[in-house]
């Protein structure tokens, strides 16, 4: 997905993730804790490495450990993936059923994050 399909400005953030996969009834996915380290983070989903072959358009259930340390709990849907060089595969997810309190978190992350850049710049 280009940055001209994105409707949110992405930070960087690095932690690691563990994803539980969700299946459906015609499903049964046996991925679960899946250890992932992000890349980046918008208000919209997140980017994330892994070796792990993971399809397009399934979920995955996960808590984000924000620097501040707050904890969001989503869900999220591969929605694009690229190996890179390394034999890692980079992932964009979209979060889905995102609550605005945790959008808002996001975005106040995001200008925190962009108003200490500025002032070291």
């Amino acid at each position: 997905m280009g940055a001209e399909r994105r409707r949110a400005s992405r930070v960087p953030i690095n932690v690691t993730l563990s994803l539980n996969g969700i299946s459906d009834e015609n499903d049964a996915c046996e991925q679960k804790d899946i250890s992932v380290e992000t890349v980046d983070i918008s208000k919209g989903g997140i980017a994330f490495i892994t070796k792990k072959n993971l399809k397009k358009g399934t979920f995955y259930n996960t808590s984000i450990q924000m620097p501040n340390h707050e904890i969001l709990d989503v869900v999220i849907e591969i929605v694009r993936q690229q190996p890179d060089e390394n034999g890692e595969i980079m992932y964009g997810s979209r979060f889905v059923g995102i609550g605005p309190e945790d959008e808002f978190r996001i975005e106040v992350f995001r200008m925190v994050f962009e108003g200490t850049k500025n002032q070291n710049n």
